[in-house]
């Protein structure tokens, strides 16, 4: 993870997404939460498809960013986001934090924890990894889970990476980390 001596708001790049459909009528109603990482300081967050769409294709209409500032405490979700691209195919969106909190203050990027992405990456079978989210059961804090690849396959054009490390529900979009950096 990115860990530079700067001033850091936020314990990790990681933070949870929370998806709200139909903020504009009567009643709105939150889809659920997520997890996404922070990839750069401009503040742009990626995550997957599935966290931004309300089903049938439909697009969530609202989105809280959350970060945790203290290790086992609730994030704090002080900042939104607008969907910037979405790749169903991929199952992948990107998100930017919009330029002012929830108070009308300007938000300062420079002051998120990041993380780098490996390109590069190839998996093999016996990689470690670690992967960093908000599962559903224990949403209110951030969970950090290792494991190693345990199988790796090409199917229509797209790696698959078979894991056993243990995944819940709410953890989509969180990062999957090998040497540091998201893969």
């Amino acid at each position: 993870l990115n860990t530079h001596a700067e001033n850091h708001i936020n314990i990790s790049p990681i933070v949870q997404v929370i998806s709200y459909n139909d903020v504009y009528g009567k009643y709105p109603q939150m889809m659920g939460w997520w997890s996404a990482s922070i990839i750069n300081k401009n503040g742009v967050i990626i995550s997957n498809d599935h966290v931004v769409d309300a089903g049938n294709g439909a697009l969530a209409s609202a989105f809280s960013v959350c970060i945790t500032k203290e290790i086992s405490k609730k994030p704090v979700c002080d900042y939104t986001a607008s969907l910037i691209e979405r790749d169903d195919t991929m199952d992948i969106s990107i998100l930017k934090i919009n330029p002012k909190d929830i108070y009308g203050n300007d938000v300062d990027y420079s002051q998120f924890k990041t993380i780098d992405i490996d390109y590069t990456y190839e998996p093999k079978n016996q990689d470690e990894t670690i992967a960093i989210w908000y599962p559903w059961v224990w949403a209110d804090t951030i969970s950090e889970t290792k494991g190693i690849v345990s199988w790796v396959s090409e199917y229509n054009g797209y790696n698959y990476i078979k894991t056993d490390t243990l995944i819940a529900w709410g953890n989509s979009g969180g990062a999957f980390i090998r040497d540091g950096k998201l893969i």
